[in-house]
């Protein structure tokens, strides 16, 4: 059984809550224990797209990019990666 990637009813896994809300140690912990960085909940979104829809992230952010996720996953809903996110999100808040 994988401890570290268990989805609830959204298939959201640990390691998407960590990363809307900057948990930065919980990241950390996930990580080390081998959490699946391209986990997709149920529209799409691996964690990297949540953390690049959230201005501010950019430690959670980073830690992903070192941990080897995939950077072209699409979301569902939008067809947009997590690069196309971080732009959008930066252009809406000026």
């Amino acid at each position: 059984m994988d401890y570290f990637t268990p989805q609830d009813r959204f298939r959201k896994t640990p390691l998407h809550y960590c990363c809307r809300h900057e948990d930065v140690a919980c990241l950390q912990a996930l990580l080390a224990g081998g959490a699946d960085t391209n986990a997709q909940e149920e529209i799409g979104k691996t964690p990297l797209w949540i953390a690049a829809s959230t201005d501010g992230h950019k430690h959670i952010i980073a830690a992903l990019l070192d941990a080897g996720c995939n950077v072209d996953l699409q979301d569902a809903r939008e067809k947009r990666s997590p690069l196309q996110v971080s732009i959008l999100t930066a252009v809406l808040k000026d």
